[in-house]
C-alpha cells in the first residue's frame, strides 16, 4: 500500500484503509476491513472454488516476492 500514488475504489490510501479497519475491531472474528474488499471477498467465496482462490493468491504472492527479491538482488 505504500506505493499507491493515486487511490482508487479498490486501492484506498493507507489512512482510509486503517480507519475502515478500526471500525470492525472487536466486532467481528474475521474482517476484510475495507468495504470494497469485503464485497470482493464475498463474490470470490460465492463464485470461485476455494482451491482456485488459494492457488491464485499463492501465485500472486510468489510473483510479488520474486519481484521484491529481484529488486533487492537477493535471488
Amino acid at each position: 500500500m505504500t506505493r499507491i500514488r493515486k487511490p482508487t475504489l479498490d486501492k484506498p490510501t493507507p489512512e482510509r484503509y486503517v480507519a475502515a479497519e478500526l471500525t470492525t475491531v472487536g466486532l467481528q472474528d474475521q474482517t476484510n476491513g475495507y468495504f470494497p474488499h469485503a464485497v470482493m471477498g464475498w463474490v470470490t467465496t460465492v463464485v470461485a472454488p476455494i482451491k482456485l482462490v488459494l492457488y491464485l493468491g499463492l501465485r500472486m504472492n510468489k510473483a510479488q516476492r520474486g519481484g521484491y527479491l529481484r529488486r533487492r538482488k537477493l535471488r
